[in-house]
Parts: structure tokens; sequence; C-alpha cells
């Protein structure tokens, strides 16, 4: 019910990652009584200092994360308005690393061509909505995927140039920062066939036919000095 908390979930599933901020939301009672007005106070010494209103029962501590360790920290809740009375801690976790992976499935069709050619990137099944940066192309690019979505650019052989191209791709979690992910991929990008000219073929037949007056010629002296 709270603005600060549009899709908020309960303090066992949160993910709460080291220097991010955070809101602690909820409905204070007191008596098994709906609270319509007061006024809440969270505290813990290294990741929240704060008081709200209460609105309709409901309120909104915001706290930052300015943490190293990984370890749950006890978050104290205190009514102050209309009287005083201090709630259970409230045991909140901060992670201080993540662990992600990247798309299921990262590819290049096709991932040989030569000079003129196109070729298709491609990326399926994004585990969340992820920040991509595609780097290793001739123009880096960076694109907002949305969890479970795909996306295709197709580029020319220019975009990579001639020979190997290494493209790396990096995924950054849009509300982790701390979660991020990569992969590389290599395309490879050939000169293009060379036409046979006509000339050559000229110069073919012209040595042929020398060799062959050549070689006649030669018998025909060995034979002339034999008989006459």
């Amino acid at each position: 019910t709270m603005a600060n908390c549009p899709n908020g979930v309960s303090v066992e599933q949160a993910d709460v990652y080291a220097g991010e901020e955070f809101y602690l939301c909820g409905k204070a009672y007191l008596n098994e009584e709906l609270l319509v007005a007061g006024t809440i106070g969270g505290n813990e010494l290294e990741i929240m200092d704060a008081e709200a209103t209460i609105v309709n029962g409901a309120f909104s501590l915001g706290g930052q994360a300015d943490v190293q360790s990984h370890k749950y920290y006890y978050i104290d809740l205190t009514l102050e308005e209309p009287c005083e009375k201090v709630f259970e801690s409230l045991p909140l976790e901060i992670k201080n690393s993540c662990v992600m992976v990247p798309p299921s499935t990262i590819e290049a069709v096709p991932n040989v061509i030569k000079q003129g050619e196109t070729f298709l990137l491609e990326v399926k099944n994004v585990p969340t909505d992820v920040q991509m940066e595609i780097t290793g192309l001739v123009s880096p690019l960076s694109v907002l995927i949305l969890r479970g979505s795909s996306w295709s650019q197709s580029f020319s052989s220019d975009a990579c140039g001639l020979g190997s191209c290494l493209i790396h791709f990096s995924f950054i979690d849009q509300k982790h920062e701390l979660c991020t992910a990569s992969a590389d991929l290599v395309v490879t990008v050939s000169a293009p066939d060379q036409p046979v000219e006509d000339g050559d073929e000229d110069t073919t037949i012209l040595l042929l036919a020398t060799l062959f007056v050549m070689v006649i010629g030669t018998v025909g002296a060995i034979l002339l000095n034999r008989y006459l």
C-alpha cells in the first residue's frame, strides 16, 4: 500500500546486497488493532536510522546497506506515537556477492561468413531484467532486456572486420549491480573467393602450346639426325 514498496516481498525472501538502498514496509498494530496514524522508527547501527509516519496503518522505513560483511543485521522497530512500544528486532540478510547465470542461448548465426555477408546475434531466455553490453564489434552496443524475453540483431561483416572477431557479452541485473554474468563467442570473417580471370586461362593455353611445340621439335630433330 505504500508508494515506496510497490513490489515488496517478505523479509525472508528479500535480496539485499551491500551498497543498495532498501525500504522496510509493513502495517502497525497496537493491542491487535490497526493504527490509523502514528510514528514508527527503525534502527540498526550500520544499515538504518529512520523514522516514518504511519498512514492508515502502513509505514515505510528507508535503509542503506553501506556494509562489507555478509551477515544478518537486526533492525529494532519502535512505536513512538501514539505511545511508546518496542517490537521484536527484525533480521535482514545483507549479501556482499551474487552469482548470476547468463542467458541459456547466446549465439551468432552463422558464425563463419565472408566479407559482404551478414550474421545474426541472438540472446534468449534471460533470467531477469538485465542491461546487456556487447563489445568486440566495431561499435559497442548497450541494450535493456526484460526477464524471459529475447533479443536479436543483424550485423554486416564490416561490424566485425576481417579475421576472427571475439564478441564479449556482459549482463548486469537491473535491480542489483553486484549480480553480473558474461559470455563470449567468435565470428570468423574471411575474404571472398577470387574469380578466375580470362587472361590466366589464355596464358595457361599458350604455355601448353609452347611446350607441345618444343617437345615435337625435339623429337623431330632426333629423327632427322638418325635417318639422314
